[in-house]
């Protein structure tokens, strides 16, 4: 059963989100906190990916980013900070939509490596 880990400041906008994966994956399971420090205490061993309301380009980030990866997550960041960045990382467009989650979990469950 995938995990999906979620870090958004607004529970609403999180749980929004969450929906929208569900749609597309009704077996996921999901992990919801606040973006910052507390993200990887959280995250279970294992991660199909990590949806974060967090700035990609910040070096005080770039360690929970590799350890998020290290658990098997694919990275999707989203928000301002995100969408203005340019870094080469996948992005999510504000305002997110069910298709646009679609679409981006698509791609994500293509590049996932099973087995």
């Amino acid at each position: 059963m995938p995990t999906y880990l979620i870090a958004e400041p607004v529970m609403l906008i999180a749980q929004d989100l969450a929906a929208c994966i569900k749609d597309v994956d009704p077996d996921a399971e999901m992990v919801i906190v606040p973006p910052g420090r507390y993200v990887l205490a959280a995250a279970p061993d294992r991660l199909h990916a990590a949806f974060l309301h967090m700035d990609p380009e910040v070096d005080q980030w770039k360690p929970l980013y590799v350890a998020l990866r290290a658990r098997g997550a694919e990275l999707v960041f989203f928000g301002g900070a995100a969408e203005r960045s340019t870094h080469s990382e996948r992005v999510l467009e504000s305002p997110f939509s069910s298709e646009t989650v679609a679409t981006v979990v698509s791609l994500i469950s293509r590049n996932t490596v099973v087995g």
